[in-house]
């Protein structure tokens, strides 16, 4: 077939990420178009971050991109990244990409205290929930997980619990050995970017 037509990647980054280190630190492929998201309270952005806040963030951005950005024939692809992965996954519920790419992602809020069962007990109190795996039920499209396997904020096993449980029958998990929460992409770049390629060749 047609070799694919490089996509516009939307981005959700995770705690503490601002858009401008996002667009000029990555090793992003040059072909690509970029939209990077600055949640509230972030770079620029007014306001102070919540759950529901960035959710209202990505409404506007989608918003945003549909009217000035999208173009006819490209694929879109929204990536998300450690807390952003939630986002992108409600993203996909407000409006379905061709692709999704979710980075060190976790089922729902509780699987980062999995490890601390004081703390676990006092999630049962908290107000946030970011449910990534509940909003990938209604998303069947292509769908790649990347998560390393000595992650110590959002454990390796909330990554493959997400995988698992996310009902596209087109999806790839790739395990980046050795690598912790925030270094996937410097442990072993080629790795990465290579998961990254092939995954993106599969769409036509």
């Amino acid at each position: 077939g047609a070799p694919p037509r490089p996509p516009t990647l939307i981005f959700f980054g995770g705690n503490a990420e601002e858009a401008s280190w996002i667009l000029s630190e990555a090793r992003w492929p040059p072909q690509w178009a970029l939209v990077a998201v600055n949640y509230r309270g972030y770079g620029a952005s007014t306001g102070s971050p919540s759950e529901q806040g960035l959710y209202r963030d990505a409404d506007a951005a989608l918003v945003t991109f549909a009217e000035r950005f999208r173009r006819t024939g490209i694929p879109v692809i929204y990536w998300g990244r450690s807390i952003g992965s939630p986002v992108a996954a409600y993203a996909a519920t407000r409006a379905a990409p061709d692709a999704l790419i979710l980075d060190s992602p976790f089922p729902n809020a509780g699987a980062l205290l999995s490890g601390n069962p004081v703390m676990r007990l006092l999630y049962i109190f908290s107000s946030y929930s970011f449910p990534t795996s509940r909003f990938l039920q209604q998303y069947d499209k292509p769908l790649l997980v990347i998560h390393g396997d000595r992650d110590s904020i959002a454990p390796f096993s909330g990554g493959r619990e997400v995988f698992d449980r996310a009902p596209s029958a087109r999806k790839t998990f790739a395990v980046m050995s050795r690598a912790d929460h925030n270094d996937l992409d410097a442990v072993d770049p080629d790795a990465y970017w290579r998961a990254v390629d092939e995954f993106v060749a599969t769409l036509r």
